[in-house]
């Protein structure tokens, strides 16, 4: 099924793996035209030619995404190759874990600079954009902590569950130009930071990796851990006709881990 966005032009952030690569994939098989950004130029130039390798047109740019300077060349280089920017993906990376008492002033700074800053500064960037285009789809990546608030992930929970309230807000003032804005939330993937969370649980509570993740695994309701390329899939969709009337909402896709019921 085409989701008409072939042809559209995409920003995907911290592209290199994970979601971020994921997501890049999917909206490559459905025709968009990709700008990728990661910190490290070769995994980002490895996904860049894997990308190239289904038919996609990529431009690869190296770039901090807590450096302000680094997001306007970024955004720069989007208008610059295509004269438009549509849709932006927004992931950044996992902060410090720990509880409170774990947490000193340079943490919560760090966290604030690391997760809220760079995705305040690219819908800064973004959104006239859009607006002026009349089209736009944003859609944040976020985390399964901003439902289910948790000690050993405050930092992520906090502020992410930030940029949802902003989110929110932004879609209600950018919907009337056609533009698009939602937060998914994913719970835990078959992805390098998903695995390296699993051999942290399994050490930390004595048990192999398979006990760990057969431990998470039966807290939802699939009985199963995500694969990326499922994630892909979705936030694609939200891109394109199937997510048309989508906006302004909190996605939280956990395979039913989540135990509220809103």
């Amino acid at each position: 099924m085409d989701i008409g966005i072939r042809d559209r032009v995409a920003l995907v952030c911290g592209a290199s793996r994970g979601f971020g690569r994921a997501i890049a994939t999917s909206l490559a098989r459905e025709g968009a035209k990709l700008v990728i950004c990661a910190r490290t130029p070769g995994p980002l130039n490895d996904t860049a030619e894997a990308l190239r390798s289904l038919g996609a047109e990529v431009l690869a740019v190296p770039a901090d995404l807590g450096r302000a300077e680094d997001l306007q060349q970024l955004v720069d280089a989007v208008r610059e190759a295509h004269d438009r920017l549509e849709i932006l993906i927004t992931n950044t990376a996992h902060p410090k874990m720990g509880n409170f008492e774990a947490l000193d002033e340079a943490d919560w700074r760090a966290g604030f600079e690391e997760l809220f800053l760079p995705t305040l500064r690219l819908l800064e960037l973004s959104l006239p954009i859009m607006r002026a285009q009349g089209w736009g789809r944003v859609v944040n990546i976020s985390t399964s902590a901003v439902r289910i608030p948790s000690s050993t992930y405050l930092l992520s929970g906090v502020f992410r569950t930030a940029l949802a309230s902003l989110s929110k807000s932004l879609a209600n003032e950018y919907g009337p130009h056609g533009v698009l804005i939602n937060t998914v939330c994913p719970g835990l993937y078959r992805t390098p930071l998903g695995e390296s969370l699993l051999a942290s649980a399994a050490e930390r509570r004595g048990v192999t990796l398979a006990e760990a993740e057969a431990d998470y695994a039966k807290d939802t309701a699939l009985r199963r851990i995500g694969e990326p390329e499922q994630l892909g899939d979705f936030v694609a969709s939200l891109c394109g006709r199937p997510g048309a009337h989508i906006t302004g909402q909190l996605l939280t896709v956990d395979g039913g881990k989540t135990p509220s019921l809103f």
